[in-house]
């Protein structure tokens, strides 16, 4: 429990736009690479997610930009659950710059997991391994 998982992911010159600051759409981006790494570590690769018939859907994300990142630069995300729900997904996300802990942009992103088409529960496996990283405000 109250564990985090963090993702380390370099700014490219694909992240950035004219102003040579990060994109905002390319924000949800960066923030899905951290969650896809999330997944991986706990054991359920999207891959594997496929195999299984299994899709992640989004539902609503919400970023609040606070500085701009620069392209050269590398983001350290750090990801949790702030609630445990057998069907809705709420992953919580924060993007520091590493060369300075600066937090840079935060993000609520909620979802959860389709089965043939319909909204199923989370399974029971990943429900389980998800628990360790629900860290409560």
């Amino acid at each position: 429990m109250n564990e985090k998982f963090h993702a380390i992911i370099p700014i490219r010159n694909y992240h950035v736009d004219s102003y040579g600051h990060v994109n905002n759409a390319q924000y949800l981006i960066i923030l899905e690479e951290a969650r896809s790494q999330a997944l991986e570590i706990l054991g359920f690769p999207f891959e594997e997610l496929s195999r299984q018939g299994l899709s992640i859907f989004l539902s609503e994300a919400r970023l609040r930009f606070l500085k701009p990142v620069n392209m050269g630069e590398q983001v350290e995300i750090v990801t949790w659950f702030p609630e445990h729900r057998r069907a809705k997904m709420i992953w919580q996300q924060e993007i520091y710059r590493r060369s300075d802990g600066e937090l840079m942009a935060t993000a609520t992103i909620i979802g959860g997991f389709v089965q043939s088409g319909k909204v199923i529960p989370i399974p029971p496996p990943i429900f389980a391994a998800l628990a360790r990283y629900v860290v409560k405000a």
